[in-house]
């Protein structure tokens, strides 16, 4: 069914299931042989005694032993275990199997000692495994802890940068128009109140994303005058589907817009526009370009150098972030893959 997944089986099933088959195994061949009881003990045996090895060396030696680094004692052990258990399977094949010939021979306790070596090295190999994997897992938590408080640190570091250059304008109302800088307050606040609480979450609908775009743009009007043109061309809510992406990725190029795309003196522009096709996002800014001085240039760029890399953490090989300067414009275009 669509969005089942399979779980691994419980390693205590998978250890049932294996150890079900060894020992069923001379059940089976000694039925088809027509052989005795006494002849399936005795196949038995082995599978018993590999088991003993295994979970010997799975539950005891592996951990005390050979994870910390006593090679010696480990390999001296698993000598001392192996023996004792071939000397049990002697004893038990001389005193209790009584048919003639149900001794071991040599050449079976050459085999035996050989068959318990390797069940030692397929416990041996199953805990190496076992290891890895859980170390495995435990750096990977590690990067995702890492990569979330690296994010979140990011995303944080937008808050300061965006209200400073917000309370610039509000700045350039208090002398010269009041009542607007109250206005501007409370369009501030319910921008401030999209990026606490709606941006806080991993994504965001495209929709409210552009709803705050938009907003800032119209904050931004407020201070500009008739010289200054600004056109929008964004898609409307029902092109956007149910597309979701990372919060406040397009602000830092819309600021940079703002920032160095206008002049009091000269006559200047913005566009913002944001293409769609399928799960792919192309999103422009371009403004008239008037370079800031080297004595206004506090903050400048800290937006953009956030803004890759949190692209660089969030769309690794998904994205790209361009910038360039034509006929006294400056572009900067980003695409997402989503």
């Amino acid at each position: 069914m669509p969005g089942t997944s399979l779980r691994p089986f419980p390693p205590l099933l998978i250890h049932l299931a294996v150890w079900g088959a060894l020992l069923l195994f001379p059940l089976a061949f000694s039925a088809s042989e027509g052989q005795s009881t006494g002849m399936f003990i005795k196949l038995m045996l082995p599978v018993l005694a590999s088991g003993v090895v295994f979970y010997g060396n799975y539950f005891g030696l592996i951990d005390k032993l050979f994870f910390p680094k006593q090679y010696m004692g480990f390999i001296l052990a698993n000598a001392a275990l192996i023996l004792a258990v071939v000397l049990a399977l002697e004893f038990i094949s001389e005193h209790y199997l009584l048919r003639q010939g149900s001794r071991f021979r040599p050449l079976h306790i050459y085999r035996l000692v050989f068959t318990l070596l390797l069940s030692g090295g397929v416990s041996l190999g199953v805990k190496v495994l076992q290891r890895w994997r859980k170390s495995e897992e435990a750096l990977q938590a590690r990067q995702n802890e890492h990569l979330i408080s690296t994010l979140a640190h990011l995303r944080y570091q937008i808050q300061p940068h965006f209200f400073f250059n917000s309370l610039n304008t509000i700045y350039a109302f208090i002398d010269t128009a009041p009542e607007k800088a109250k206005d501007t307050v409370i369009s501030m606040s319910k921008l401030m109140r999209y990026m606490l609480y709606e941006a806080a979450s991993e994504k965001t609908p495209l929709s409210a994303e552009l709803s705050f775009l938009q907003s800032y743009i119209a904050l931004m009007r407020t201070r500009l005058d008739e010289r200054v043109e600004i056109q929008t061309d964004l898609p409307a809510a029902a092109e956007q589907s149910d597309l979701q992406l990372a919060p406040l990725l397009f602000i830092p190029l819309v600021e940079n817009a703002f920032k160095h795309g206008v002049s009091s003196m000269r006559p200047s522009s913005i566009r913002i526009s944001l293409r769609l096709e399928g799960s792919q996002l192309a999103f422009e800014t371009v403004n008239t370009h008037f370079p800031k001085d080297k004595d206004d240039q506090g903050g400048s760029g800290i937006g953009l150098h956030n803004l890759r890399q949190r692209l660089a953490l969030l769309y690794p090989g998904r994205h790209a972030l361009d910038f360039r300067t034509e006929n006294n414009f400056y572009y900067a275009q980003l695409t997402i893959t989503l």
